[in-house]
């Protein structure tokens, strides 16, 4: 008698099989899907003109805007802020300037000129002196009929004054004649409207006439102007 193979172990063996069969045959069908999707997507992609690139979730960066630094006005310094100024000095602060200064003859002398002339009269003289008398005198300006104005003005403190100081003596202390010697300091106004400092030196025997200096500012009152 021949064996016989028992039915059932051979439909399990052929059952087996076909499986096997069916699963390596969708293990390919998925691997050739997934090449296709990385081949053909990005490519429909491209056709459509959408990006291939993955979204960012940082927010784009806006534009970068060149940089200029404001002009500095004309003048200023390299920061911006304007050159400094130099300040006038004091002998030379606005209406200090020295219009003459210098030795000279005390007899009527007219100190609007550069050097200051001797007058033949006290006509348009700043200053002049009587030597007739015993007692020697310094006269202002002449004023109308015989009358002199107030512009000689004794000045006491030891320091010379500025020319503001000097004409501020004259405006509140002015008087129409000074007792002069030497040593005597006034200030004085010309005709022209400056003012004048005259200090009295000796007196000049052969003259008849102190000595002085002056200084004569150069700066002329608002009124003469």
């Amino acid at each position: 008698m021949s064996e016989q193979t028992p039915q059932g172990e051979g439909n399990s063996g052929g059952s087996g099989r076909s499986s096997l069969v069916l699963t390596v045959a969708g293990l390919v069908v998925a691997v050739v899907s997934a090449l296709a999707a990385l081949i053909v997507v990005p490519e429909i992609r491209t056709m459509l003109g959408l990006s291939n690139d993955p979204p960012s979730s940082a927010p784009a960066a806006p534009p970068s805007q060149a940089q200029h630094s404001a002009p500095l006005p004309v003048g200023s310094g390299t920061d911006g802020t304007p050159p400094a100024t130099p300040s006038p000095s004091p002998s030379r602060a606005s209406g200090d300037e020295i219009r003459w200064s210098g030795p000279l003859i005390l007899t009527y002398v007219d100190l609007d000129t550069v050097p200051p002339t001797v007058l033949s009269s006290n006509d348009r003289a700043s200053v002049w002196v009587n030597y007739g008398s015993d007692k020697n005198e310094v006269y202002g300006l002449r004023g109308a009929l015989f009358t002199t104005n107030p512009t000689v003005a004794l000045w006491e403190t030891a320091a010379k004054p500025t020319r503001e100081q000097c004409t501020e003596m004259i405006s509140t202390q002015g008087t129409e004649t000074l007792r002069i010697t030497s040593g005597t300091r006034f200030c004085a106004r010309t005709a022209g409207g400056r003012t004048a400092f005259v200090t009295v030196k000796s007196f000049d025997d052969s003259r008849e006439a102190y000595k002085a200096t002056a200084t004569v500012w150069d700066a002329v009152s608002p009124e003469n102007q």
